[in-house]
Formats: C-alpha cells, sequence, structure tokens
C-alpha cells in the first residue's frame, strides 16, 4: 500500500506536465488533479482588448504587392482624327475690294480713290464744266456722282470684267469718248488690271491740292490744252 500513497503525494504536489504527459498518464489510469489557485482582484479585472495588427499588415503587404506589381497598361486605342480641309489657294490671292468715286458729264469722267464731297465736290464738277465749254458745246447741267465698287458679292474672281465694263460705259477710251481724269495712284490701280491707252486720260494733282494751287492749277490747264 505504499505505492498509492506514493502517487499521491506526488500528485498532490502542483506539477508543471505537458499536455503530452498529462494524456500518458490517463491513459495509465492516473487521475491527475491541481490545486485551485486563488485569483487576486486584479486578475478578474477586465484585461484591455488588444487590437491585432495582423489585418493591418495584410492590408500593408497588399498595398506592397500592388505598388511593385502595378497592373498593365491598357494601351488607348489612337483616335482618328479628321482630315484637315486642304487650304482654298485662291484665298492667297484674294484681290482687296475696290471702290471708286466717279464724276461724269458728257466730255469726262473724273475718277478719285477719295470721296467726292463739299467743297472738292463743286471744284470737280466746276472742271468738267469747263471741259464742256472747251468743247464749244456749254451746258448748265450738274455732272452726276456715281461710285464704282468690287466685288458685289462674295464671288472669287478679279476685277477685269468689272472695270472693262466700267470704262465702256462712260466711253473711255473711245472714238469721240469721255476723257478720263485721275491722279497717278488712281490711274495705277486701274491699269494693273485694265490697260489705258495714252490719250484716254489726263493725270491730276489730288484735288485739293490743285484747288488751293495757282501754280497747280496753270500746269493743269496748260496739259488740258495739249490734250488731243
Amino acid at each position: 500500500m505504499d505505492e498509492p500513497r506514493a502517487i499521491n503525494q506526488v500528485t498532490n504536489k502542483s506539477l508543471q506536465l505537458t499536455q503530452r504527459q498529462t494524456r500518458m498518464l490517463a491513459d495509465m489510469g492516473i487521475d491527475v488533479w491541481y490545486s485551485r489557485q486563488e485569483t487576486s482582484p486584479s486578475a478578474n479585472r477586465q484585461q484591455p482588448t488588444v487590437v491585432s495588427s495582423q489585418p493591418t499588415a495584410v492590408a500593408d503587404l497588399a498595398s506592397l504587392k500592388s505598388t511593385l506589381n502595378p497592373a498593365p497598361l491598357i494601351e488607348a486605342t489612337p483616335v482618328a482624327q479628321p482630315a484637315a480641309a486642304p487650304e482654298d489657294e485662291s484665298a492667297g490671292h484674294r484681290v482687296a475690294p475696290i471702290r471708286l468715286y466717279h464724276l461724269h458729264n458728257e466730255a469726262g469722267l473724273l475718277v478719285s480713290t477719295e470721296p467726292l464731297a463739299g467743297p472738292v465736290a463743286q471744284f470737280a464738277a466746276d472742271l468738267l464744266l469747263s471741259q464742256r465749254w472747251r468743247q464749244g458745246t456749254a451746258t448748265n447741267a450738274k455732272p452726276e456722282l456715281g461710285e464704282f465698287n468690287w466685288p458685289l458679292t462674295d464671288n472669287v474672281g478679279t476685277p477685269e470684267r468689272a472695270l472693262l465694263a466700267f470704262m465702256d460705259k462712260f466711253g473711255v477710251g473711245a472714238k469721240e469718248g469721255r476723257i478720263l481724269f485721275c491722279t497717278e495712284a488712281t490711274r495705277a490701280l486701274i491699269n494693273s488690271w485694265v490697260t489705258l491707252a495714252d490719250q484716254s486720260y489726263l493725270l491730276i494733282p489730288d484735288l485739293s491740292e490743285l484747288m488751293l494751287s495757282a501754280d497747280a492749277k496753270r500746269q493743269f490747264w496748260d496739259a488740258l490744252s495739249r490734250h488731243r
């Protein structure tokens, strides 16, 4: 009977057995018990919940993998751009609009690039009347004002035909036709599109200068008397 007591004496002591040793004793029919340990009040206090950092670590690991292995780039399909409209070749050769102011009677046609108004218009009218008197057919009919404008529409082209029609309308260059009075600048503008015969026109100074300069008037009358 001494052996059981020895075992009991052993088991009455607080043993620190592993789980495997406890299972072996139980298979041998030996009950293993432990004395109840008193728990201190502080042990009953609720321990603070420790939040595992594993989800954070997993999230960090996933973020790291995403950074090291970026998603494959999807190559954008190039969008076909509409073909540029061909540049209108005539746009670079468009002629500037032409506007001419004219005064006429049966004896002559005076053309100016400046508006004919006020004293200048009156002086131009007296000039044409003097030409009429010079031809020996005096009349009290006042010369008529008008304008030549090109183009009349947005049609692209050049002014040759319009200027030819304008000159033909007043008989400039025709036998017994009207004489054209104009400055050198106006003649150059017309002549760049329509060739003027030498005897079809008479150059005059600017009307404002001709009005005020006695020398310019004398030179003009001399040139007019030699014309034709």
